[in-house]
Order: C-alpha cells, then structure tokens, then sequence
C-alpha cells in the first residue's frame, strides 16, 4: 500500500477535521439545548417553590388565627360554666338553707 500523496493528505485531513468539527457543533448545540430546558425547568421549579413556600406561610397564619380563635371561645365557654357552677352552688345552698332552717 503506498503513502496518499501529500496533497490528497492534506485534502484528507481537512476532510477529516471538518466532519469532526461537524459533529462537535451538533453535539454542543444538543447539549445547549439541553442546558437551556434544564435552565427551564429549574427557574420553574424555584417559582413553584417560592409559591408553594409563601401559600403554605398564609395558611399557617390563618390556622394560628383559627387556634387563637377557638382558644379564646374555649376560655369563655369554660368561664360561663364555672359562673354556672357557681351560681348553681349558690342556689342550692340557699335552697337547702331555707328549707333546713324553716324545717
């Protein structure tokens, strides 16, 4: 086999090289296009996260809210009932004095 002549080598080579530099562009316009969506979906998902932490914030102040509420409904409620037990204690020893005394 004899040696490609040194024009046709250097035709060659530049064939050679050119079809490399090719398929380096298409590899690095696969991978842009790779990190452009990739870039996509994490600016989305920091978004959706930045929402998801701010609603969950909201809903965490209307539940203390709701806490707070039924916290102060459950302190009147067992104070109406410690003036009924009172108020009821009252009666009935002023019943039972009466009717004890007048007996």
């Amino acid at each position: 086999m004899l040696p490609p002549e040194p024009n046709q080598a250097g035709v060659i080579q530049n064939t050679l090289t050119r079809e490399a530099a090719e398929k380096f562009q298409t590899r690095y316009a696969d991978a842009e296009a790779v990190v452009e969506r990739v870039t996509s979906l994490m600016d989305r998902a920091v978004s959706e996260w930045r929402t998801i932490k701010v609603d969950t914030k909201e809903e965490c102040d209307r539940l203390q809210q709701v806490s707070n509420a039924l916290q102060d409904r459950f302190a009147w409620q067992e104070l109406l009932w410690d003036a009924v037990r009172y108020l009821t204690a009252i009666g009935l020893g002023l019943f039972l004095g009466h009717y004890y005394w007048r007996g």
